[in-house]
């Protein structure tokens, strides 16, 4: 069918609200996926590591993105949605701003604290 697996991390959670055990096990359970990805050569879109720099710097921006301590909400979904696309190739012009640039705007910012990181 000449496609390829791509594994993906989830986003952030909220650890205001997460138990210490719940969380200690997401935070495995993420690196259990990156290192299958890892291991079998699929790609990997690792959100959680994007995800844990805004909600860490920027957690005024972060989180407005949720909807409760494990799940995002349309404005959150929106940010997935770009990223994913963008793997792909997707590009998104100046149109529908109104509808994207939100999104868009946040991506950047990532973008920008993943590449400070990196140093």
């Amino acid at each position: 069918m000449d496609c390829g697996v791509v594994f993906q991390t989830y986003y952030a959670l909220n650890p205001a609200g997460c138990d210490p055990v719940h969380l200690n096990a997401f935070y495995r359970n993420m690196d259990v996926v990156r290192k299958v990805a890892a291991d079998s050569g699929a790609d990997l879109i690792d959100h959680l590591a994007r995800w844990e720099l805004l909600r860490k710097t920027y957690p005024e921006k972060y989180l407005p993105l949720m909807q409760d301590v494990f799940h995002v909400n349309p404005r959150g979904n929106m940010l997935l949605g770009v990223d994913i696309a963008r793997r792909f190739g997707a590009e998104f012009g100046n149109e529908n701003l109104d509808y994207w640039g939100e999104a868009l705007i946040l991506q950047q910012l990532m973008d920008e604290l993943a590449n400070k990181q990196k140093g």
